[in-house]
């Protein structure tokens, strides 16, 4: 009809950059070298190049602490096993934590509390069934060494460039403050990543981690996050 027009597209989505699944060391150098391009303000040059528009950098963060990572450095070969499989097997996940309010808390009688550990909660009714589907274990040193007995680390860790090679740091919970806070979980595992960030797309569509959010940071936005189809 040629007397309408369309005034606005309500339309927002998010494009990243694919690449190979359980290749956790290819995924940090291309994490590496393009926050290394953000820190340098080649992104902002091409972003604008190519939109017009400065970047909105309170959701495309690049991670703190720059490393030397090439490419040459990386293995030739992987080997991985199927975390997601087990999980699904036990029917349980298992969760390594260290205390650090207000993301993880720990009560005199030992009673768990914090965003990331309702967040947990909220995460495990939704891939597993139930929010007590989870053994929880005080994280006991590095959490690079913890991946024998866990699935996830939470903890209120930030990402950073050196943080990113002890783990898998994609799935971001909180922005905010100067922080970029992820879960941390096992290298080489998209299966199990995929899974739980299905459920984590899930807290987000029924309004449960707007619900967290306001709860444990009640005087800041909500952590926007686009949401994954």
């Amino acid at each position: 009809d040629p007397r309408l027009a369309v005034m606005q597209v309500l339309r927002r989505d998010a494009v990243g950059v694919l690449t190979p699944p359980n290749d956790s060391e290819f995924a940090d150098l291309v994490a590496v070298t393009l926050s290394n391009i953000m820190l340098d303000g080649t992104y902002a040059q091409l972003y604008r190049r190519h939109f017009g528009v400065d970047p909105d950098m309170s959701e495309l963060a690049p991670l703190a602490g720059p490393i030397d990572l090439q490419l040459a450095s990386l293995p030739d070969a992987l080997q991985t096993d199927d975390r997601l499989a087990a999980v699904r097997a036990a029917g349980r996940l298992r969760v390594s934590y260290r205390a650090q309010a207000p993301f993880v808390t720990v009560g005199g009688d030992g009673t768990l509390g914090g965003y990331e550990v309702d967040l947990m909660r909220s995460i495990a009714r939704r891939m597993l069934g139930s929010p007590d589907a989870i053994d929880w274990t005080p994280l006991n040193g590095d959490p690079a060494g913890a991946w024998s007995g866990a699935d996830v680390v939470i903890g209120g860790f930030d990402r950073t460039q050196a943080g990113e090679r002890a783990g898998d740091f994609s799935l971001a919970t909180y922005v905010g403050n100067g922080r970029s806070v992820a879960l941390m979980l096992p290298p080489r595992q998209s299966g199990l990543r995929d899974a739980l960030n299905d459920a984590l797309q899930l807290t987000y569509t029924d309004g449960a981690f707007a619900t967290l959010h306001t709860k444990w940071f009640p005087d800041q936005p909500v952590t926007r996050v686009d949401v994954r189809r």
